[in-house]
């Protein structure tokens, strides 16, 4: 079963400071100032998605978390949901540990290990390509006006890892996608 999803997403940024105002610094404070906002409206088409993934999880110190795109409990506790094409996905290091404290943690976002989600029009270009997310900061995949990236039994993997020795680290994930009928 698919479900009616509808999401509106915006990102704005803005940026605030005293001194000496530069050039520089003006467009860059003008550019951080603008707002994007991408809409999927619900259906399986262009512009459209019917699945959806968010979880807030715990990464144990030098832990991993994989995410198959292809088997999970969509939000409406829907077992064996699958996507066959990823809309958005959003990765957020929260920089807090799972009682609520401070972590250190860095995680690295990219294909699994098996069957991971890299290739020709893929997220990552090849096996082992990752982003680094530092404590507080985010990842943001769209692909929302096209077709998405192909989600497939070969490639529907992301692992997340995290690379502090010691500090657990939370993570919130959002994945958008279409499972196609």
């Amino acid at each position: 079963m698919t479900m009616n999803v509808s999401a509106s997403i915006k990102v704005a940024h803005a940026i605030s400071g005293g001194g000496t105002v530069t050039d520089y610094a003006t467009a860059a404070s003008a550019l951080l100032q603008q707002t994007e906002t991408a809409t999927l409206e619900a259906g399986a088409g262009t512009g459209q998605a019917n699945q959806m993934f968010t979880r807030e999880m715990s990464v144990a110190g030098l832990g991993t978390l994989a995410i198959d795109l292809q088997t999970f409990i969509n939000d409406l506790y829907e077992a064996g949901e699958l996507m066959d094409a990823l809309k958005y996905l959003f990765v957020k290091n929260t920089g807090l540990k799972a009682v609520g404290t401070a972590s250190e943690a860095i995680i690295t976002v990219g294909p699994g290990v098996a069957n991971g989600l890299f290739g020709a029009a893929q997220p990552w270009g090849a096996d082992g390509d990752l982003n680094s997310i530092l404590p507080g900061g985010r990842l943001i995949l769209e692909a929302a006006a096209a077709a998405g990236y192909t989600v497939d039994a070969t490639h529907k993997t992301i692992l997340i890892t995290n690379t502090h020795a010691t500090h657990d680290v939370v993570v919130k994930v959002v994945a958008i996608g279409v499972d196609a009928p």
